[in-house]
């Protein structure tokens, strides 16, 4: 009786939006089983941010550059009506589910791209060639890791997702629906409220959409009505920033601190940052990573896509092939190294590519069918074989190899590295001592327990040497630790650590989790545990 349900109700959904829902659950399923339980620093440690997102989101507090504000809320949202685990496990959690969403968009854009190629073929291949290329972006190994930790670009990539699917009806309609270009502004105000690279998307698709559809001053007011709705979550960053948040970047309460942190202004540097020896390096790096993602075949299918839109939908292919482009040369010179993340939504375009390409070939293999076989004789085995072989070899070669290769790589289930580390350093320190590191991973996961898990009794003050040449960090510190941190701000970084050290080494004490040259000539350190120095005055 329920399979008899089951199977009306899948009539009913029909067979395109049913596989697309199954592709998603598969996704959401294998992410599911490879989340992290706590935080976690991720696959090649390039999810160190999390600590200091979950912090700021549990504090309702502003977060690095550029605040994140629309993260931060759902974060917050999430964490506080899904009391499963920890803090940190929830926002692993939602990470899961938005990179399963994003999945599930990629899906519903290649299902209706490739309804708009003439070819004849059932729902049920443009239903499969769609769900592989869905499942080529889920198992790279590169959202994979993103899917499974605490961090933005699963939810960058869902707006991605968003915004594809929105432009590939507002191109099929004319006029356009007024509450679809109003529901594009918003997704686009609120995305740029996660991201900011998400314009690098939106702009190339809407100068599709404007090209494809004639743009009238009411649908475009419609747009600009919904973007700034979107657009005004960035209004969480002054109100919070004026509460003094436990973190609270830039201080974004006043226009010039609001504007650092919006602008990114501690991250300028990076951009075209690689130096000119350095670049030949990045870019095999990169090359590596485009082969890591898709693998050969999954390559040549993305290059049979660009040549099939290359005839049936060139306003297309110009619109993602310039954001996938701009975004792969993005993250070569920005300098940091986990700027491959940024690649994330070029890889959602590629992927689509690849679904396309393979719908394509499928077509091409119906043709060949069709011409060897009496089109009046009822469809047979024999007929249906070739296409089937297709779609499995496809399926097994991308998708399914991706898992079996990188599953242990990507499987974070069992990944305690950061709490194991802040745990084992709250047990060598004394309550209340003050904690010093100069790395991301170090800091962030010290201000998540600090500032999450101890924060009804915490056991240390966690402080990041590198923001010590910020002004509106010290006074932060200043404003909750007036006894330990002078008004007066020190010249530089190296001038606060005196300070610091010389105001507060007595007990309970001072500790650095780095070792550097200049602490051994200035200060006297003492060493009981590994990578952990108790400072005091020469």
């Amino acid at each position: 009786m329920y399979y008899g349900w089951s199977m009306t109700r899948l009539r009913q959904i029909g067979l395109g939006p049913s596989i697309g829902i199954a592709t998603t659950l598969a996704a959401l399923g294998l992410y599911l089983l490879t989340v992290a339980p706590t935080l976690s620093w991720g696959w090649r440690d390039i999810g160190v941010d999390g600590g200091d997102l979950l912090a700021a989101a549990y504090n309702l507090g502003v977060p690095h550059p550029s605040g994140y504000p629309t993260f931060m809320l759902l974060l917050k949202g999430f964490g506080t009506l899904f009391p499963v685990g920890d803090f940190a496990f929830r926002g692993n959690l939602l990470s899961a589910l938005m990179g399963a969403s994003s999945s599930g968009f990629l899906y519903w854009f290649v299902y209706r791209i490739s309804s708009r190629l003439e070819t004849g073929l059932p729902v049920v291949i443009r239903a499969l060639a769609s769900s592989f290329a869905a499942l080529t972006f889920a198992t790279a190994p590169l959202f994979w890791s993103q899917a499974v930790i605490t961090e933005v670009y699963t939810l960058n990539a869902f707006f991605v997702g968003a915004l594809c699917v929105e432009a590939s009806y507002l191109t099929d309609t004319r006029p356009a629906n007024r509450n679809l270009i109003l529901a594009t502004g918003l997704t686009l105000g609120l995305g740029m409220g996660n991201h900011l690279t998400l314009l690098a998307i939106a702009v190339p698709l809407g100068v599709w959409v404007t090209i494809r559809r004639s743009v009238t001053i009411s649908s475009a007011g419609g747009f600009a009505i919904g973007l700034l709705v979107g657009l005004s979550v960035y209004v969480y960053l002054p109100i919070r920033a004026g509460s003094d948040p436990l973190v609270n970047w830039g201080d974004a309460a006043s226009l010039s601190g609001l504007y650092w942190v919006v602008s990114g202004q501690a991250y300028q540097d990076f951009v075209f940052g690689v130096p000119i020896e350095s670049l030949g390096q990045k870019l095999i790096t990169w090359l590596e990573l485009v082969f890591e993602q898709l693998n050969p075949l999954g390559i040549f299918l993305a290059i049979g896509g660009i040549s099939s839109l290359l005839k049936s939908e060139r306003l297309l292919l110009g619109a993602t092939g310039a954001s996938a482009a701009g975004l792969l040369a993005y993250s070569i010179f920005y300098n940091t190294f986990d700027s491959q993340v940024l690649t994330i939504p070029a890889f959602f375009i590629i992927s689509a590519y690849s679904g396309i390409g393979l719908f394509n070939i499928l077509a091409s293999a119906s043709q060949w069918v069709d011409e060897r076989f009496d089109s009046e004789q009822p469809e047979s085995l024999k007929r249906r074989l070739p296409i089937g072989v297709l779609i499995l070899i496809a399926f097994l070669t991308v998708p399914a190899i991706a898992v079996y290769l990188n599953y242990e790589s990507q499987d974070r289930s069992e990944d305690r590295r950061a709490s194991e580390y802040a745990e084992r350093l709250l047990e060598s320190v004394p309550p209340g001592a003050v904690v010093l590191s100069d790395t991301e991973d170090r800091v962030f996961a010290l201000w998540y327990y600090g500032f999450v898990e101890e924060r009804d009794n915490p056991g240390i003050i966690p402080v990041s040497s590198r923001l010590l040449q910020f002004d509106w960090y010290w006074n932060s510190l200043v404003e909750r630790h007036p006894d330990i941190f002078p008004q007066e701000m020190p010249e530089d970084v190296a001038d606060a650590l005196v300070t610091i050290v010389e105001s507060a080494s007595d007990e309970p004490g001072v500790y650095f989790t780095f070792f550097h040259p200049f602490l051994a000539d200035n200060f006297v350190l003492v060493s009981e545990v590994s990578d952990l120095y108790q400072a005091a005055p020469k």
